[in-house]
């Protein structure tokens, strides 16, 4: 039978010593636990196996995690429209707790630059009501302005029960491309308080990713998307039109707006 070297510290791994495997080789648990690969990779970051990862991708996501408690622990916000999720301008960054039930603790919290966000949406129950991003205009419930109207257009089609309420980021980021910010996680009434606030969340959070991701833009990508986003208002408008989220009326007094009329 073959050696198994551990590709950290390059020693044999005994029978009675432990091992991890990865994609290309083995790591000895001693510096599984010395490199804190078991805490920050295993635990914090919901690897259940590192089967399928490279010793330089384990590498990268520890001090991903390493990086992200230091941020954290030295956070200054500028707007906190939720303890979950706070922005701080002057360092052009957010952190934010996918988990609803926020702990405070560090780990817990994903650091993003306003330069990794690429695109944002709201869902409701599976169903987008709301996105943006990068070169192309927000649509969906922010179009008509303030948090009723979201709502409105957000639970015409929808039942009286929002059971999941979220806002997803593409992030560039390889090893964690999607992150979730959940507002709601169990079945809650679509008039109560606790769906309006979370509503006022998602408002606030998606207002402010659209003033970020229009900074983001250089200025030839502003000009082209200036350009193009009135027929792409009109695209979404239609299909939200289509999908009787929003009513003839509504669609057209938004058309003759958009068209100077």
């Amino acid at each position: 039978m073959a050696k198994k070297i551990c590709l950290v510290c390059g020693k044999e791994i005994g029978a009675l010593t432990g091992k991890y495997k990865c994609k290309d080789g083995y790591i000895c648990k001693p510096c599984f636990k010395e490199k804190g690969y078991f805490q920050n990779v295993i635990k914090y970051r919901g690897f259940r196996s590192t089967d399928n990862l490279t010793l330089k991708e384990i590498e990268a996501v520890n001090a991903d995690v390493e990086y992200n408690i230091d941020v954290v622990e030295n956070f200054k916000a500028t707007y906190v429209p939720d303890i979950q999720i706070q922005f701080d301008d002057n360092n052009s960054m957010l952190i934010m707790s996918p988990d609803q039930h926020v702990s405070y603790r560090p780990h817990h919290f994903v650091v993003l630059r306003y330069d990794q966000i690429v695109d944002y949406e709201l869902l409701q129950n599976g169903s987008s009501i709301a996105s943006g991003g990068l070169g192309r205009a927000a649509v969906g419930g922010m179009l008509f302005g303030g948090v009723g109207a979201i709502v409105g257009a957000s639970t015409r089609k929808q039942h009286s029960v929002c059971s999941d309420l979220q806002i997803k980021f593409t992030v560039r980021n390889y090893g964690l491309p999607s992150v979730y910010l959940h507002l709601i996680t169990t079945d809650t009434k679509t008039n109560s308080i606790l769906y309006k606030n979370a509503m006022t969340t998602a408002q606030n959070v998606l207002s402010k990713l659209e003033l970020i991701t229009k900074n983001q833009q250089p200025e030839d990508t502003q000009e082209i998307s200036i350009t193009n986003s009135v027929a792409d208002k009109l695209r979404e408008l239609k299909s939200l039109l289509d999908e009787d989220i929003i009513t003839r009326e509504e669609f057209d007094q938004k058309k003759k707006q958009l068209l100077g009329l």
